[in-house]
């Protein structure tokens, strides 16, 4: 019964298999004929290559996946041959029946496999001739050359079609004002109007200044540091721009609302919106970055004249950019011909290009401090001849007749350099917030740490990626790639793309970085938490709770690593391995950072040594500041730091004052006369601890009569402080408290004491000669 209910199962797995795989047969062939259709599609020429790019993208991404789910499959079969092992004599007929059927299921995955890889090699193939399609089509109409713009009969082209379209608008604006005039709600729409546009007047003039002023007045009164500049500056935008967006924006709504533009003018009002909001935002930021009237907060550091130049002209070349994009939504008005909008093209590229080479002359860059007659060593040494050379570059090519291409790289031009200033804004911005959150979750001591200063620096960086993964793209928009390409690219990036048999995912190597990011952070929280709320309500010393806390520090940082490591893919066996293959050798070449390590392991876990311990060793004398795991800094009571290697400490002897207590005994010795009477002189010291306060009552202090010296009886006075930090102190009050009581009670302290004899000789004696008995003369 069991070997019927055991061939039954197998057989249901069989079916499932079967069907799943005639599923996957059924599928790839309709891949196969779509990639197929495609290839015939590629010969026409009216032909839509972005949705033809659409489907091919869809359908590579759909064999990549079945490819995947097949090869899947494939391992989990061949693992239960595997299981099978070869064929044996005797063996049941199931077994051979199962160990057949599975060589078969393997072989047709196989297949499958190989053809779900070909449909998307096709696919992929396919992609590209559409590409190389698209970027010919482009720039053979970019490039393509007509007559100058400055050219008479071109000039009366362009006037004619603004003209006409302006005609159209106001004719439209005629038929609202009759149908409303009609219908009697004319009255009605002209005051809905008119308080639409008090109230936009009213945000983008008295509102908006009341709020500037408001958030200038509270910025001026903080010193202007550099990392408060640009938050003040991203305030200013923001209150510079947003009331009159605000009132843009309402009053569009409200002309829209009421009709006053037909059908043929939405477009015009369309771009005459986005035209302001773009021109506002311009304004406030080149205004808040700059800032003519405040120097002090001023982002980008040039003279006073140089920033009213360089905002003028910024904003200046906005309105061009406006203003052109809304003359050519006119002309298309007025008329489908090409040539409207290619004059009027040429012409912004002319005036775009002197704008370029106005705002890059040299002398608006230089530094508050130089002069006409310095040189300036930074931007305004090649901003100059690089804005002369794409300015002027940009002209010529408009007035030789190429002025779809002198437009698209003019504009370009204004576009990314304003990407970038965007991008570089948003990057100080996130720094910035990073800085400000870092301060609030690091410890009170980790100020001037270095992991605190690298943890920010990686932190920092990983916002430097993701602001650079951010813009790269849009730059590729900028520059006529289509939205659909740079979607597939972004997404291939986010979510993982091939190189050889290696996977890479940004998005995954991102996350990861993140996580990493977070786990340190949380540690510096958990770190700071003990330190501010835990430990000072627990009866542990400061040296404790700094192993505490570094051992905290420590245990994060492997979390957070090894699940960072696992976040990118990375098997930890596969590390363990390598750390196992690679131990011979740091056993070896790295035997020295190994030791060291493991013994700054043994001080953080058994405590011979702790920070704040006062402690004695070969390389000198001093205080614990820092315990790390390859070295402790000791402070000298010069405040000098001697930095000792930790295998030092564990392997060598160590003076350690303060390893259980504080508590100390100090030792003054001090000698007598011979004269004096040792009872005398022992009560009178047995007084003297009394009289100090810095000495300790228990344990008591001892009075000591030591010996005979050369010219002196030798005593010592030997007690205790409770911090034997503050020995010295305590022996100094020691000595003066005896030298007084000493002097009252009239007692000799001696010193060394010697006599000198001289020799002379007889009358005549020279030196070298013996003297006669009795020529020795005592002084």
């Amino acid at each position: 019964m069991r070997i019927m209910i055991v061939a039954l199962i197998g057989l249901l797995l069989a079916c499932q298999a079967l069907a799943q795989i005639g599923d996957a047969a059924a599928t790839l062939d309709q891949q196969t004929e779509q990639v197929t259709a495609a290839a015939v599609e590629l010969t026409r020429d009216d032909l839509d290559l972005i949705s033809l790019r659409e489907s091919l993208v869809e359908a590579r991404r759909d064999a990549l996946r079945m490819s995947e789910t097949l090869g899947a499959e494939r391992e989990q079969v061949v693992a239960d041959l595997e299981r099978l092992g070869e064929p044996i004599e005797g063996e049941a007929a199931n077994v051979t029946e199962r160990r057949t059927r599975l060589q078969g299921q393997r072989e047709a995955l196989s297949a499958q496999i190989s053809q779900a890889e070909l449909n998307a090699d096709e696919a992929e193939r396919l992609l590209s001739e559409i590409a190389e399609l698209r970027r010919t089509r482009f720039y053979t109409n970019v490039f393509e050359r007509s007559g100058s713009p400055l050219q008479p009969s071109r000039l009366q082209a362009a006037t004619g079609a603004v003209s006409e379209g302006y005609g159209r608008a106001e004719s439209g604006l005629t038929n609202w004002i009759e149908t409303r005039r009609s219908d009697g709600s004319l009255m009605t729409q002209i005051a809905i109007l008119g308080a639409a546009i008090v109230f936009a007047l009213l945000m983008a003039i008295p509102v908006r200044g009341w709020i500037q002023r408001q958030v200038t007045s509270q910025i001026e009164k903080l010193e202007p540091l550099g990392s408060r500049r640009i938050l003040a500056a991203a305030s200013k935008t923001i209150t510079r721009a947003v009331p009159a967006i605000i009132a843009g924006f309402a009053l569009y709504q409200i002309i829209v609302m009421v009709g006053l533009v037909g059908p043929t003018g939405v477009s015009i009002l369309q771009h005459a919106w986005i035209g302001l909001v773009a021109i506002i935002l311009v304004d406030g930021a080149a205004t808040a970055i700059l800032s003519p009237r405040s120097p002090a907060w001023r982002v980008i550091k040039v003279t006073d004249q140089g920033a009213f130049w360089i905002r003028s002209l910024a904003i200046a070349t906005a309105a061009v950019i406006v203003v052109d994009d809304l003359l050519r939504s006119v002309a298309a008005l007025g008329q489908s011909d090409l040539t409207a909008g290619l004059t009027l093209r040429g012409l912004t590229a002319i005036i775009l290009g002197g704008l370029i080479i106005a705002i890059t002359r040299s002398w608006a860059w230089r530094l508050p401090e130089e002069t006409e007659a310095t040189t300036q060593p930074g931007l305004s040494k090649w901003i100059g001849p690089v804005g002369l050379v794409i300015g002027g570059g940009l002209i010529v090519a408009a007035l030789v007749g190429y002025s779809a291409a002198a437009h698209f790289f003019s504009t370009r031009v204004v576009f990314v350099v304003g990407l970038v200033a965007i991008a570089f804004a948003i990057r100080a911005l996130l720094r910035e917030g990073v800085r400000l959150l870092d301060s609030r979750f690091r410890s009170s001591e980790a100020a001037d740490n270095d992991s605190e200063r690298m943890l920010f620096f990686w932190v920092g960086l990983l916002v430097d990626l993701v602001v650079i993964a951010f813009t790269i793209p849009l730059v590729f928009l900028l520059f006529g790639s289509d939205w659909s390409d740079v979607r597939t690219v972004v997404q291939d990036a986010l979510f993982g793309f091939q190189i050889g048999s290696v996977r890479i995912s940004i998005l995954q190597i991102l996350t990861a970085m993140g996580l990493f990011a977070l786990l340190l952070a949380a540690t510096r929280f958990v770190q700071r938490t003990a330190e501010t709320r835990v430990f000072p309500n627990m009866r542990m010393d400061v040296g404790v709770q700094n192993s505490l806390k570094t051992l905290i520090g420590y245990v994060g940082l492997v979390i957070a690593f090894m699940t960072g490591v696992g976040m990118l893919g990375f098997d930890l066996s596969n590390l363990a391995i390598i750390a196992g293959a690679l131990s011979v050798g740091i056993g070896f070449g790295l035997q020295s950072i190994v030791n060291n390590f493991v013994s700054g392991l043994i001080l953080l876990f058994e405590r011979p040594i702790k920070v704040g311990d006062w402690i004695v060793t070969s390389s000198g004398e001093g205080i614990v500041k820092r315990i790390s795991v390859r070295s402790t800094e000791i402070e000298t009571f010069d405040r000098s730091s001697i930095i000792v290697p930790n295998s030092e400490l564990i392997s060598g002897s160590v003076t350690n004052w303060t390893h259980k207590n504080k508590l100390g005994r100090v030792t003054v010795p001090v000698g007598v006369s011979y004269n004096e009477d040792p009872d005398q002189i022992l009560e009178i010291l047995r007084g003297i601890p009394k009289d100090v306060d810095i000495v300790l009552n228990f344990p008591e202090p001892l009075i000591l009569f030591v010996g005979f010296g050369d010219s002196s009886l030798d005593f010592e006075v030997r007690a205790f402080v409770s911090d034997v930090s503050s020995s010295l102190k305590a022996r100094t009050e020691l000595r003066v408290a005896i030298f007084k009581a000493f002097k009252a009670a009239g007692v000799e302290i001696p010193f060394p004491q010697r006599d000198l004899h001289l020799r002379s000789g007889p009358e005549g004696w020279k030196f070298g000669d013996t003297p006669a008995s009795g020529d020795d003369t005592e002084s």
